[in-house]
């Protein structure tokens, strides 16, 4: 994580696409990834950089789309840098 980080503002955006997660998954077993943003979640409220990298390293690229298209640059940007951090690929 960056040492400018806001993370109160990232712990509200990924709140907000740990709602819209769950609404997009619908019928789908999403739970392992709606779970790896919960916990970023609370490591951003912590201010744990690394506890919020390691969780969002699990969330995938379903969450990354996800993210990016119901505007939360701040969470996009911290799942990108954790899924590139973990050697998956990001176009």
């Amino acid at each position: 994580m960056q040492h400018n980080t806001d993370f109160a503002q990232l712990a509200d955006e990924l709140k907000r696409l740990r709602v819209e997660l769950k609404v997009a998954a619908g019928n789908e077993d999403r739970d392992a990834e709606i779970g790896a943003v919960a916990a970023a979640e609370r490591a951003a409220r912590d201010t744990d950089g690394r506890g919020v990298l390691e969780n969002l390293a699990r969330a995938g690229r379903w969450v990354l789309d996800i993210a990016t298209g119901i505007g939360t640059p701040i969470a996009s940007g911290a799942i990108k840098a954790a899924l590139i951090a973990h050697g998956y690929p990001v176009a």
